[in-house]
């Protein structure tokens, strides 16, 4: 996974509530650790996170910080998130497995 880092690189997106939530703003350095907030033109942060941002791998006691305050998700949403997605995608001709591939939705 490390070779692939400077093509593929490691991203966490979170939403305004997220952001809200952890206290990311725009006084927020633009670099913690291993981990780079991405900022809008006027200082904002988007809500992506760059760097040592996953769980598999982490570094970063800022972003270990930050994941450990986020809620876990709920079993019954992840099933109903996943049938929906496999409905999506079955219904494209595709196989939940090539989600990554460019497909035009219906």
């Amino acid at each position: 996974m490390q070779a692939w880092a400077p093509v593929t690189p490691n991203v966490c997106a979170l939403n305004s509530l997220a952001l809200q939530r952890l206290g990311i703003t725009s006084a927020t350095p633009d670099r913690i650790d291993n981990v780079w907030v991405e900022k809008d033109p006027s200082g904002e942060p988007t809500g992506r996170l760059h760097g040592s941002v996953t769980n598999y791998y982490c570094d970063s006691p800022f972003m270990t910080g930050l994941l450990m305050r986020l809620p876990l998700p709920q079993p019954d949403a992840v099933v109903a998130g996943a049938e929906q997605a496999m409905r999506h995608y079955n219904a494209m001709g595709s196989p939940p497995s090539t989600r990554g591939t460019r497909w035009t939705s219906p």
